[in-house]
């Protein structure tokens, strides 16, 4: 799986061609912070960071977009802010990155930084239009789920554990799909299958849901839903992006005005 500053740096190469060997654009670091912020993205020196990862996956590699476009932005002219000069590049980035499905369309106008943010929906007024044609792959990623009884023969195959999706991923040609998909149905029926554009931007991070504060009179409870005590703490390990998901499931269930916290930590 290729790093994300590779694929952002591959979104560079369609969208400005014939860079010089001075240019700047590819002079970047990104860091994804474990912080919780106001912004959903910083840059500054040629770091892009990212927060609030417990996100949508689209929306996190929404803000790489935008950091993207600062850090162009600022090498174009030594500054950057956000107005009609800053628009225009991160309008030509995120149509490249849809295009060549970094990020997908539909995902983008269904999440919530889509909702809150409207340099986004500007953003897509400018650069999305009608009768778009996506970028056909002659390749693409194969996700194996539900694996555990053929992890063998999926190692012994050539296939990696991706640990954000929980799924064995191997990348095969368009036209090998159809056979090996039914040599894994023949091996197990049970093995569940999805595939993705060897671009995608996996941005899916670990974490835990923590309950803290006067939870005595409620620890059945978040034993019933699988919490466990460490540190004063109550937590349960859950991917990043279902955060608000199981936010919701357990505040349903607590007692209400005991000065119980509920927050995410990462590993």
């Amino acid at each position: 799986m290729r790093s994300i500053k590779k694929e952002l740096e591959f979104i560079i190469d369609k969208t400005y061609e014939n860079l010089n060997k001075e240019n700047n654009y590819k002079n970047f670091k990104i860091e994804f912070s474990k912080k919780e912020s106001t912004k959903n993205e910083k840059y500054k020196d040629n770091v892009l960071t990212v927060f609030n990862l417990y996100r949508q996956e689209v929306a996190i590699a929404n803000s790489c977009i935008i950091a993207l476009a600062h850090h162009i932005d600022f090498c174009d002219r030594g500054e950057t802010k956000n107005d009609k000069t800053f628009l225009q590049v991160y309008s030509k980035l995120l149509y490249k990155a849809l295009i060549f499905q970094l990020l997908d369309y539909v995902q983008l106008i269904n999440c919530e930084d889509y909702e809150n943010q409207k340099l986004i929906k500007t953003a897509l007024e400018v650069c999305w239009k009608k009768n778009v044609v996506l970028q056909i792959y002659k390749t693409t990623i194969l996700e194996v789920f539900n694996s555990y009884n053929i992890k063998a023969y999926l190692k012994e195959n050539g296939f990696r554990y991706n640990s954000s999706y929980q799924s064995w991923d191997k990348e095969y040609e368009i036209d090998k799909v159809d056979e090996i998909t039914e040599k894994l149905f023949s091996l197990d029926q049970t093995v569940k299958l999805d595939f993705r554009t060897p671009h995608h931007l996996v941005l899916v991070f670990d974490g835990y849901i923590v309950v803290e504060g006067n939870t005595f009179k409620a620890k059945e409870i978040l034993k019933e839903y699988h919490f466990g005590f460490s540190n004063g703490k109550w937590r349960k390990k859950i991917k990043a992006n279902r955060y608000l998901y199981e936010k919701e499931i357990i505040s349903a269930v607590l007692p209400k005005g005991l000065g119980i916290k509920i927050g995410i930590e990462y590993e």
